[in-house]
C-alpha cells in the first residue's frame, strides 16, 4: 500500500500573533499566565510562532471541496476510480453534515461509498491512513481511496489548545492506492490510554504527554528494529515543539532531523499537520529516494500515534 497524493489548501490571510492577542477574549488565555504580554512572550519563544492563517470565506466543506477540485483539475486522479471516500473530522465537528456524502455528490463519485474516522482528534489522520491501508492490502475491491479532511474554527477564543498551540485553518487530501508508489506507509503504533479524557486543557500535562509519546515511540523503534542512522527525516505536529523535541531526543533522534519549516507559519493545523508537513517534507527531497521517515503526534485526550514510512 501507498499514498500515491497528497494535497492541501492553506489561506493566505495571516493573523499575526500581536492582533490576535489584541483581540482574542482575554477570560480565554490560559490561567497560568499572569498577563496577555506574558502569554505573547510564551508564544513567540516556545511556540516559536509568529502568525497563524485564517479561512474568513469559505466553509469547512467549500475547503474541502477546493483542494478536491484543485487535485482533480490537475489530473491527480479521476472521480471514476474512487472506491472509498473517507471523511477525517478535526477537533470542531462542522456545521455542514454528510460531508463525505458532499463531496461524493458534488464530483460524482458514484462507484465510491462513504465512511467518518474520527475519535483520535489531532491523530485522526494517521489512524484513517493505518485503516485505509490495512483495507486495501486485504480486499479485492478497493483500489482508490480519497481521504478527505478540514480545520476551521470559527472564533478566536476557540483556537487556543492550553499551552500546546493555537489553531489555524486549512483542508487536505490523501489518496490511498494499491499501485501507485511516492510514499510507503510501513507500520503505526497506537497508544490509547484514555486518563486524560476529563483532562482540563488549562492544566499542565507535560510528564503524562511526555511518559506516552516515548513509550509510543519505542514500540515504533523496537517492532521495526530501527537504528540511530536508519532513519532521515522526523515530522511533528506544529504544536508543543519543546515537549516533542525532547521526548525525540530521550529516544537518539538528533534535533537536526526534524521537519520544522511549517512550525512558525501556520499554527497548529489540528487533524492536518501530519498531512501538511508530510507533503512538504517530500516535496523538499524530491528526487531523493530510499529515506526512512518517522511522525511522532498526540490527540487530545490521551492518543499518542507513530508512524513509519518511505519514500
Amino acid at each position: 500500500m501507498s499514498i500515491s497524493q497528497i494535497e492541501y489548501y492553506i489561506p493566505s490571510q495571516k493573523l499575526s500573533i500581536k492582533q490576535f492577542i489584541t483581540e482574542v477574549n482575554k477570560e480565554s488565555i490560559p490561567k497560568e499566565f499572569k498577563s496577555s504580554s506574558q502569554y505573547a512572550d510564551f508564544i513567540n519563544e516556545f511556540l516559536n510562532l509568529e502568525s497563524i492563517r485564517i479561512e474568513p470565506r469559505l466553509e469547512a466543506h467549500e475547503m474541502i471541496e477546493q483542494v478536491v477540485k484543485n487535485a482533480i483539475n490537475k489530473n491527480k486522479f479521476k472521480p471514476e476510480d474512487i472506491d472509498m471516500i473517507v471523511f477525517v473530522p478535526g477537533a470542531y465537528t462542522p456545521k455542514f453534515e454528510n460531508i463525505g456524502h458532499y463531496i461524493q455528490h458534488k464530483f460524482k463519485m458514484t462507484n465510491a461509498f462513504v465512511l467518518d474516522i474520527g475519535g483520535n482528534d489531532c491523530v485522526n489522520i494517521e489512524m484513517a491512513v493505518k485503516i485505509c491501508s490495512d483495507l486495501v492490502n486485504a480486499s479485492n475491491d478497493l483500489d482508490n481511496i480519497l481521504i478527505v479532511a478540514a480545520a476551521k474554527v470559527d472564533t478566536l477564543d476557540e483556537r487556543i489548545v492550553g499551552n500546546y498551540g493555537i489553531f489555524g485553518d486549512a483542508s487536505g487530501l490523501i489518496l490511498i492506492n494499491s499501485e501507485s508508489p511516492q510514499i510507503k506507509f510501513l507500520d503505526l503504533v497506537n497508544v490509547c490510554n484514555g486518563e486524560l479524557y476529563e483532562a482540563n486543557l488549562e492544566n499542565v500535562h507535560i510528564v503524562k504527554h511526555c511518559q506516552y509519546a516515548i513509550k509510543c515511540l519505542n514500540k515504533l523503534i523496537l517492532r521495526n528494529q530501527l537504528e540511530d542512522n536508519s532513519v532521515s527525516d522526523v515530522i511533528i505536529q506544529n504544536a508543543n515543539p519543546l515537549l516533542m523535541k525532547q521526548c525525540l531526543n530521550s529516544k537518539g533522534f538528533s534535533e537536526n532531523l526534524i521537519f520544522t519549516k511549517n512550525l512558525s507559519k501556520y499554527g497548529h493545523l489540528n487533524q492536518l499537520d501530519f498531512l501538511v508537513n508530510l507533503k512538504d517534507l517530500v516535496d523538499q527531497n524530491k528526487g531523493v529516494s530510499h529515506r526512512k521517515v518517522i511522525s511522532a503526534g498526540t490527540g487530545w485526550a490521551g492518543s499518542y500515534v507513530s508512524t513509519l514510512m518511505s519514500y
